[in-house]
Protein backbone atom coordinates (compact mmCIF):
# COMPACT_ATOMS: atom_id res chain seq x y z
CA UNK A 1 0.00 0.00 0.00
CA UNK A 2 1.52 3.30 -1.11
CA UNK A 3 2.08 6.06 1.41
CA UNK A 4 -0.49 8.84 1.26
CA UNK A 5 0.88 12.28 0.38
CA UNK A 6 1.25 14.97 3.03
CA UNK A 7 -0.89 17.85 1.82
CA UNK A 8 -0.91 21.58 2.55
CA UNK A 9 -3.86 23.78 1.69
CA UNK A 10 -4.00 27.36 0.44
CA UNK A 11 -6.92 29.78 0.37
CA UNK A 12 -6.59 31.97 -2.73
CA UNK A 13 -7.66 35.36 -1.39
CA UNK A 14 -5.55 37.82 -3.37
CA UNK A 15 -7.96 38.68 -6.19
CA UNK A 16 -9.02 42.20 -7.07
CA UNK A 17 -12.77 41.49 -6.62
CA UNK A 18 -13.57 43.88 -9.49
CA UNK A 19 -17.10 42.64 -10.13
CA UNK A 20 -17.89 42.41 -6.44
CA UNK A 21 -16.96 46.04 -5.74
CA UNK A 22 -15.05 45.40 -2.51
CA UNK A 23 -12.70 42.80 -1.10
CA UNK A 24 -14.57 39.49 -1.28
CA UNK A 25 -12.34 37.85 1.31
CA UNK A 26 -13.66 40.27 3.94
CA UNK A 27 -17.31 40.13 2.86
CA UNK A 28 -19.60 38.74 5.55
CA UNK A 29 -21.65 35.57 5.22
CA UNK A 30 -23.79 34.74 8.26
CA UNK A 31 -21.71 37.19 10.30
CA UNK A 32 -18.31 35.73 9.36
CA UNK A 33 -15.94 36.67 6.56
CA UNK A 34 -15.68 34.46 3.49
CA UNK A 35 -12.03 34.02 4.42
CA UNK A 36 -13.04 32.66 7.83
CA UNK A 37 -15.53 30.24 6.28
CA UNK A 38 -12.88 28.86 3.92
CA UNK A 39 -10.23 28.64 6.64
CA UNK A 40 -12.61 26.73 8.92
CA UNK A 41 -13.57 24.33 6.15
CA UNK A 42 -10.07 23.68 4.81
CA UNK A 43 -8.03 23.52 8.03
CA UNK A 44 -9.23 20.09 9.18
CA UNK A 45 -8.46 18.61 5.76
CA UNK A 46 -4.77 19.58 5.49
CA UNK A 47 -1.50 19.29 7.37
CA UNK A 48 -0.71 23.02 7.00
CA UNK A 49 -2.94 25.96 6.14
CA UNK A 50 -1.67 28.84 3.99
CA UNK A 51 -3.34 32.02 2.77
CA UNK A 52 -2.53 33.84 -0.45
CA UNK A 53 -3.31 37.51 0.06
CA UNK A 54 -2.75 40.34 2.49
CA UNK A 55 -4.96 39.59 5.46
CA UNK A 56 -2.61 38.94 8.36
CA UNK A 57 -4.72 40.94 10.90
CA UNK A 58 -7.79 38.75 10.27
CA UNK A 59 -6.04 35.40 9.76
CA UNK A 60 -5.67 32.66 12.36
CA UNK A 61 -2.50 33.01 14.48
CA UNK A 62 0.62 31.38 13.06
CA UNK A 63 -0.95 30.97 9.61
CA UNK A 64 1.53 31.93 6.86
CA UNK A 65 0.15 34.72 4.64
CA UNK A 66 1.99 34.60 1.32
CA UNK A 67 2.57 37.28 -1.28
CA UNK A 68 2.74 36.22 -4.91
CA UNK A 69 6.36 35.68 -6.02
CA UNK A 70 5.42 37.05 -9.46
CA UNK A 71 2.90 39.90 -9.52
CA UNK A 72 -0.24 40.02 -11.65
CA UNK A 73 -0.41 36.32 -12.42
CA UNK A 74 -3.86 35.71 -10.95
CA UNK A 75 -4.54 32.55 -8.96
CA UNK A 76 -1.52 30.79 -10.46
CA UNK A 77 0.64 33.34 -8.64
CA UNK A 78 -0.93 32.28 -5.35
CA UNK A 79 -0.47 28.61 -6.14
CA UNK A 80 3.18 29.24 -6.99
CA UNK A 81 3.58 31.03 -3.65
CA UNK A 82 2.26 27.95 -1.87
CA UNK A 83 4.45 25.53 -3.80
CA UNK A 84 7.57 27.62 -3.17
CA UNK A 85 6.75 27.90 0.54
CA UNK A 86 6.62 24.08 0.58
CA UNK A 87 9.92 23.67 -1.28
CA UNK A 88 11.99 22.57 1.74
CA UNK A 89 9.14 20.97 3.69
CA UNK A 90 7.73 17.46 3.83
CA UNK A 91 4.43 18.28 2.14
CA UNK A 92 4.25 16.75 -1.33
CA UNK A 93 1.04 18.36 -2.59
CA UNK A 94 -0.91 21.60 -2.28
CA UNK A 95 -4.70 21.89 -2.47
CA UNK A 96 -6.02 25.29 -3.49
CA UNK A 97 -9.48 26.70 -2.81
CA UNK A 98 -10.95 30.06 -3.84
CA UNK A 99 -12.09 32.39 -1.08
CA UNK A 100 -15.32 33.08 -2.96
CA UNK A 101 -16.36 29.39 -2.94
CA UNK A 102 -17.21 28.90 0.75
CA UNK A 103 -19.26 25.67 0.50
CA UNK A 104 -16.63 23.38 -1.04
CA UNK A 105 -16.89 19.73 0.08
CA UNK A 106 -15.54 18.72 3.47
CA UNK A 107 -13.89 15.75 1.76
CA UNK A 108 -12.42 17.83 -1.08
CA UNK A 109 -8.79 17.12 -0.20
CA UNK A 110 -9.34 13.40 0.38
CA UNK A 111 -11.08 12.89 -2.94
CA UNK A 112 -8.60 14.95 -4.93
CA UNK A 113 -5.77 13.02 -3.29
CA UNK A 114 -7.35 9.64 -3.99
CA UNK A 115 -7.75 10.46 -7.69
CA UNK A 116 -4.36 12.11 -8.18
CA UNK A 117 -2.20 10.70 -10.94
CA UNK A 118 1.58 11.07 -10.77
CA UNK A 119 2.76 14.66 -11.07
CA UNK A 120 -0.40 15.90 -12.81
CA UNK A 121 -2.81 18.32 -11.12
CA UNK A 122 -6.23 17.03 -10.09
CA UNK A 123 -9.05 19.47 -10.90
CA UNK A 124 -12.53 19.52 -9.36
CA UNK A 125 -15.58 19.20 -11.58
CA UNK A 126 -19.31 19.04 -10.98
CA UNK A 127 -21.91 18.28 -13.63
CA UNK A 128 -19.25 18.66 -16.34
CA UNK A 129 -18.28 22.15 -15.14
CA UNK A 130 -14.64 22.50 -14.19
CA UNK A 131 -13.52 24.39 -11.07
CA UNK A 132 -9.77 24.81 -11.65
CA UNK A 133 -9.19 26.94 -8.54
CA UNK A 134 -10.23 23.98 -6.37
CA UNK A 135 -7.49 21.56 -7.21
CA UNK A 136 -4.52 19.53 -6.06
CA UNK A 137 -1.04 20.55 -7.25
CA UNK A 138 2.03 18.32 -6.83
CA UNK A 139 5.06 20.13 -5.43
CA UNK A 140 7.02 18.67 -8.35
CA UNK A 141 5.29 21.25 -10.60
CA UNK A 142 6.88 24.20 -8.79
CA UNK A 143 9.66 24.95 -11.26
CA UNK A 144 7.46 24.23 -14.24
CA UNK A 145 4.82 26.66 -12.99
CA UNK A 146 7.34 29.42 -12.30
CA UNK A 147 8.80 29.04 -15.79
CA UNK A 148 5.36 29.00 -17.39
CA UNK A 149 4.17 32.27 -15.83
CA UNK A 150 7.52 34.08 -15.64
CA UNK A 151 6.95 36.12 -18.79
CA UNK A 152 3.16 36.36 -19.09
CA UNK A 153 -0.09 35.50 -17.32
CA UNK A 154 -2.06 32.39 -18.22
CA UNK A 155 -5.22 30.76 -17.00
CA UNK A 156 -5.38 27.97 -14.47
CA UNK A 157 -7.09 25.83 -17.08
CA UNK A 158 -4.37 26.37 -19.67
CA UNK A 159 -1.57 25.48 -17.27
CA UNK A 160 -3.37 22.48 -15.80
CA UNK A 161 -4.63 20.89 -19.01
CA UNK A 162 -2.49 22.17 -21.88
CA UNK A 163 0.84 21.98 -20.06
CA UNK A 164 0.28 19.38 -17.33
CA UNK A 165 -2.35 16.91 -18.57
CA UNK A 166 -4.51 17.34 -15.47
CA UNK A 167 -6.85 14.72 -14.08
CA UNK A 168 -10.53 15.65 -13.62
CA UNK A 169 -12.18 14.59 -10.35
CA UNK A 170 -15.99 14.50 -10.46
CA UNK A 171 -18.04 15.70 -7.50
CA UNK A 172 -21.41 15.06 -9.12
CA UNK A 173 -22.68 13.48 -5.89
CA UNK A 174 -21.86 16.58 -3.82
CA UNK A 175 -24.61 19.10 -2.98
CA UNK A 176 -25.45 21.34 -5.93
CA UNK A 177 -24.22 24.39 -4.02
CA UNK A 178 -20.83 22.84 -3.18
CA UNK A 179 -19.02 24.92 -5.80
CA UNK A 180 -21.26 27.98 -5.65
CA UNK A 181 -19.13 30.97 -6.57
CA UNK A 182 -19.67 34.49 -5.17
CA UNK A 183 -18.78 36.95 -7.92
CA UNK A 184 -21.26 39.79 -7.39
CA UNK A 185 -23.13 41.26 -4.40
CA UNK A 186 -26.35 39.48 -5.40
CA UNK A 187 -24.48 36.17 -5.19
CA UNK A 188 -23.82 36.89 -1.52
CA UNK A 189 -27.59 37.07 -0.96
CA UNK A 190 -27.95 33.64 -2.54
CA UNK A 191 -25.09 32.37 -0.37
CA UNK A 192 -26.98 33.59 2.72
CA UNK A 193 -30.02 31.58 1.58
CA UNK A 194 -27.87 28.47 1.03
CA UNK A 195 -26.21 28.86 4.42
CA UNK A 196 -29.57 29.30 6.16
CA UNK A 197 -31.02 26.20 4.48
CA UNK A 198 -27.90 24.22 5.31
CA UNK A 199 -28.05 25.26 8.96
CA UNK A 200 -31.75 24.35 9.19
CA UNK A 201 -31.10 20.87 7.77
CA UNK A 202 -28.19 20.29 10.16
CA UNK A 203 -30.39 21.14 13.13
CA UNK A 204 -33.03 18.53 12.27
Amino acid sequence: MSERPLIAGIVLAGGRSTRFGSDKALAKLAGRTLLDHCVSRLSPQVSQLLISGRFAPVCPPDTPVLADPINDRGPLGGILAGLEWMAEREETHLVSVAVDTPFFPCDLVERLRDHASGDAPAISSQNKRLHPALALWPKALRKELRAAIASEPMSLRHFAFKLCNATVVDFDDAPQHAFFNINQPRDLLEAERIYSNQSSQNSL
